[in-house]
């Protein structure tokens, strides 16, 4: 037994016989199995405490209430569930084909899970030409699934404009990918999106330059518009576009985007997604997924940044 196996068994060891130790009537929730764990002697300055106090947690849930016949109805889960997030899912599932798709061996099933198994969920019309552009000696992808008053968009060009100051790198010689996914997807629309459905202040957004709240996209601000000093103007998205940086959406989230539509403008999913796509900022180009965007990259020779 290793290190690490000799840690989690510890865990176990250690959460049983607090929970032995330390009777709890009703229901033990991840929460509150979380909370309980400095008690049951993980602090948070441990090294390992990511790895053990969260292991242990799933542990204590599991050991507590199924020994004591508690299982949690799958149902009102699902109903807690955001009306979103079951949509999300729905596509994930159905892009993908899902569990039929999914390269692993079923024990015992004996199914040949390679390429041909693979090809009835293959799809040609995605565009990867960007691809084709990743042949620089300097290429990085910033993740950006997250608004963060569009910094992780800005990090892209802060990232090449300090490699050609500090190392003397040629704009030539460099090529940065956009990854905009999960919440950051709204940073892909332009500002009529935003007007029209309320963006800033349903999503609380904030000016990166005055933090202070905003209705407009932080990732197209303009001095020309007033919008914020000169200086910055190279930051924003279409800037970055038109320099030949390539940013790449992400499809299942751009789905929470035409649902938003669809509900606020009482339309069908069809004519949603055709306005959706017409509020794109140019240039942005739509992907399976940002978790396909990021990793292809990254086979491509991308360094990965998480950048919001």
């Amino acid at each position: 037994m290793n290190r690490q196996q000799k840690q989690r068994m510890d865990s176990v060891v250690r959460v049983r016989s607090f929970l032995e130790a330390n009777p709890v009537t009703g229901t033990l929730s991840y929460t509150s199995a979380r909370e309980m764990m400095p008690t049951a002697g993980f602090e948070t300055h441990e090294r390992c405490w990511t790895m053990t106090a969260t292991s242990a947690a799933c542990f204590a849930v599991l050991f507590f209430n199924r020994s004591r016949g508690h299982h949690p109805p799958i149902e009102k889960e699902r109903q807690r569930m955001p009306a979103n997030r079951r949509k999300f899912l729905g596509r994930l599932t159905a892009s993908a084909g899902m569990l039929g798709l999914l390269p692993f061996a079923v024990e015992g099933a004996g199914v040949d899970s390679g390429a041909s198994e693979l090809s009835s969920g293959f799809r040609s019309d995605w565009d990867l030409s960007w691809a084709t552009k990743l042949t620089t000696k300097y290429r990085a992808v910033f993740d950006v699934p997250e608004i963060e008053s569009g910094y992780g968009v800005w990090r892209a060009t802060i990232w090449a404009t300090q490699y050609q100051q500090t190392l003397a790198v040629e704009p030539k010689d460099m090529t940065a990918v956009l990854v905009l996914r999960h919440n950051g997807i709204v940073l892909a629309m332009n500002q009529t999106f935003w007007d029209r459905y309320q963006i800033g202040k349903e999503r609380a957004v904030m000016h990166p330059v005055t933090a202070e709240p905003t209705d407009r996209n932080p990732a197209l601000l303009s001095s020309g518009r007033g919008e914020q000093p000169a200086e910055f103007d190279p930051m924003a998205l279409d800037k970055f576009i038109a320099r030949g940086g390539i940013a790449l959406a992400c499809d299942l989230a751009f789905g929470d985007v035409v649902s938003l539509i669809a509900t606020q403008d009482k339309v069908s999913e069809d004519i949603a997604r055709a306005q959706a796509k017409s509020m794109l900022v140019p240039g942005v180009i739509m992907q399976p997924s940002g978790v396909f965007a990021s990793i292809y990259a990254q086979d491509l020779g991308c360094r990965y940044l998480r950048a919001s």
